[in-house]
């Protein structure tokens, strides 16, 4: 499920926010490939994320900040290896806002309520681009390391089912917000 892993990015900030306007590196965890990967890849997804994240409660002496995170998905395609098909998935662009909280150690991001309806391929497959869930991390600022736990639901049309990701990975720089 690396679709579901890379659209429930997880940024983490480094420093303490001990003042409005103070500028802050956000970073993500990298989700780990699996172990062992795939023999033969059955499928190769591609989808452009773009997030804006804004600073809403920034509080001088504070080291926990809240963000809206603006997400613009676009330009998703799903590719069929073993069939030789090529699916779009997301034609028109699409904005999901949802929330994070961050603070010197941790971090949560919380979807609710805001996931696009799933999309359905001529093949059967469906297709989740940005499910609701939670994604909790702790991290190690001196070792570059983040532990998460990602919770995430898929509602089939006959159930959901609940999904649940423990990693640990590096972290990665992927923007820079001003407080």
């Amino acid at each position: 499920m690396p679709l579901l892993n890379v659209l429930s990015l997880l940024t983490l900030c480094l420093a303490p926010i001990s003042s409005l306007g103070a500028v802050v590196t956000l970073y993500s965890v990298v989700v780990p490939e699996p172990t062992p990967p795939p023999t033969i890849p059955l499928a190769s997804i591609h989808l452009d994320v773009n997030d804006h994240f804004s600073a809403i409660n920034p509080s001088p002496g504070s080291d926990v900040t809240t963000y809206a995170v603006e997400e613009v998905m676009s330009n998703g395609y799903y590719v069929d290896l073993v069939a030789t098909s090529t699916y779009t998935m997301l034609a028109t662009p699409t904005t999901v806002t949802f929330t994070r909280v961050e603070g010197a150690a941790t971090a949560e991001v919380i979807k609710k309520n805001i996931a696009p309806a799933p999309t359905e391929l001529p093949n059967g497959v469906i297709m989740f681009l940005s499910p609701d869930g939670t994604l909790e991390c702790t991290y190690d600022s001196v070792n570059k390391v983040g532990d998460c736990v990602q919770e995430f639901e898929l509602p089939f049309p006959t159930t959901t089912i609940t999904v649940t990701n423990e990693y640990t990975g590096p972290l990665v720089p992927i923007a820079t917000v001003t407080n």
